[in-house]
């Protein structure tokens, strides 16, 4: 097996969604967290493409849970907050 074969799973998710496939992205985003589950970034992909996707619930979710694992990632901070901010738009429209 690959040590940190979720830091792979990860930098794919990245690629994907660099290239739109968000789909792709989240698939990998969650790949990471199989593989490590402690680890934030993991959570944030997963949480960016999920946004992207309109997924707002789960979006929020996510960067939720990679703020359990390290509160005081400034990018989980600010993404969590435009989740929260466009599910609640959402949901008052």
């Amino acid at each position: 097996d690959i040590p940190e074969k979720f830091k792979i799973h990860s930098n794919r998710s990245a690629c994907f969604f660099q290239l739109g496939k968000y789909t792709e992205a989240l698939v990998e985003a969650t790949k990471a967290i199989k593989d490590n589950r402690e680890w934030s970034k993991g959570y944030f992909r997963a949480g960016r493409a999920a946004l992207e996707m309109e997924y707002y619930d789960e979006a929020l979710e996510m960067f939720e849970k990679g703020l359990e694992k390290e509160p005081s990632n400034g990018d989980l901070v600010i993404w969590a907050k435009k989740a929260r901010e466009v599910r609640n738009q959402q949901r008052q429209d």
